[in-house]
């Protein structure tokens, strides 16, 4: 009887927790969804909202809160399964007890004093698996081992912090009078993910021309040892500095483009083969998160798992979210086209076979037409860096047994050249055009 009062007990205070934890829930979902509407509206700026939610979030997310109520649950069902363990267990062993003997409860029976003394001295009301009681409580009170993370949160960058601290007000003027050309390099900078708001972006532009003038003018100034150079020089280094910060998002944007079409055939073949293994569709992204094998896919499937596991967003939403986002057009009408198979209730599996079967033949076939260019190159090299400067040393020594200059230089000066500087000149042109060309693998 201890023992049932005992789960009674238990089984209370683990509702009143769920209790606690649902309502906590729910107020939670609200103020995110405030928080959301919010910065919709633009009550907040971007970086208002990047704080409240980092504040909103610090403790637990929405996926902690289901996570303590499906352990919440789980006890429940524990101590209920035990409780009713409790009232047959001991029934049963009475009922299945031997020598017991049969009693006549009828009115002419007396009912016997010694009945009960045949019971075996032995025979003993097994109550709870005492060891499994000990495994379960070990459970409870062990420390659990840290949780694998479900969402992903930016960190911001100490530089970015000291950049808007100084140019923040100069670049939201900015940003509010020219908004036409705001719009578009907002788009760039987004796609080129550099973990960085625009604005915060736009102020370290800022600050590191502004900063760059001084140091390149000093720069200048102790190598030539002279003003009007030095001031030449800071202008020329902070115009170059402007340059290469603004331009750099574009940039990016084509090299991830390049990096996440390569990673993208072997992540298509890693997603059937989770999906052909039975695994949940938001699994999927998680595994490919953890495998770190993709680098370049890595920030668009963590904004999947952010709006999965932070925001509650659904999976289709969720995909088609970050589809409208990312800067890949391969990686968009893959997520596209797994947005209409569920949405159909088409078999996800069969279309990620078909995607993976398709990309791999298309690798295929961009690694032949490589080769087939590498085999081109191969042959201008025999020719323009191994035979000519064999002929052309040849060449130089018979003219030079004739005459010792050529068109007034001396021929030793002329070999000279093209062997130390014309060379190297070309094998360099000739590595840089096969970098160009070459496919990333």
């Amino acid at each position: 009887m201890s023992n049932l009062n005992y789960n009674a007990k238990e089984i209370l205070k683990l509702t009143q927790t769920l209790s606690r934890l649902k309502t906590e829930k729910e107020q939670f979902m609200l103020k995110l969804e405030q928080l959301e509407k919010a910065r919709l509206n633009k009550e907040l700026s971007q970086q208002e909202y990047e704080i409240q939610l980092k504040a909103l979030t610090q403790k637990k997310s929405l996926a902690h809160y289901n996570q303590e109520i499906r352990d919440c649950l789980e006890q429940i069902q524990h101590y209920k399964e035990s409780a009713s363990e409790n009232l047959e267990k001991p029934i049963n062993a009475v009922l299945s007890a031997p020598n017991l003997p049969k009693l006549d409860l009828s009115a002419s029976t007396p009912l016997p004093t010694h009945s009960f003394t045949q019971i075996p001295e032995k025979m003993s009301l097994p109550m709870v698996d005492k060891p499994g009681v000990k495994r379960f409580s070990k459970s409870l009170t062990k420390e659990k081992k840290e949780k694998p993370k479900e969402y992903y949160v930016y960190k911001t960058h100490s530089y970015a912090k000291v950049a808007y601290f100084f140019m923040g007000e100069l670049t939201f003027n900015l940003i509010n009078k020219y908004k036409d050309w705001y719009e578009p390099y907002n788009e760039k900078v987004h796609l080129a993910n550099l973990n960085l708001m625009t604005k915060t972006y736009v102020a370290m532009l800022l600050f590191t021309t502004l900063i760059s003038f001084p140091l390149f003018t000093l720069l200048t100034f102790l190598y030539f040892l002279n003003f009007s150079y030095a001031l030449l020089g800071g202008i020329v280094g902070m115009i170059l500095t402007f340059l290469i910060f603004y331009f750099y998002p574009h940039s990016t944007i084509k090299t991830r483009q390049n990096k996440i079409r390569i990673e993208l055939v072997f992540a298509t073949v890693h997603m059937a083969a989770v999906s052909g293994s039975g695994a949940n569709p938001e699994k999927i992204f998680k595994l490919l998160v953890d495998s770190g094998e993709y680098p370049e896919l890595e920030p668009d499937l963590k904004r999947i798992l952010n709006n999965l596991n932070l925001f509650g967003y659904n999976l289709t939403t969720s995909l088609k979210s970050v589809a409208s986002s990312t800067a890949s057009p391969s990686f968009k009408d893959l997520l596209n086209g797994m947005v209409s198979t569920i949405e159909t209730g088409g078999d996800l599996t069969q279309y990620l076979q078909e995607k993976a079967k398709d990309a791999l033949e298309t690798f295929r076939l961009d690694q032949k037409r490589y080769l087939s260019a590498l085999s081109s190159f191969a042959d201008v090299y025999t020719g323009v860096l191994i035979t000519a400067p064999l002929l052309f040393i040849i060449t130089l020594a018979i003219l030079e047994k004739i005459s010792p200059t050529l068109a007034g230089m001396p021929i030793s000066s002329i070999a000279f050249a093209g062997t130390y500087i014309g060379l190297p000149v070309l094998n360099a042109l000739f590595i840089a055009a096969l970098t160009i060309f070459q496919p990333e693998i």
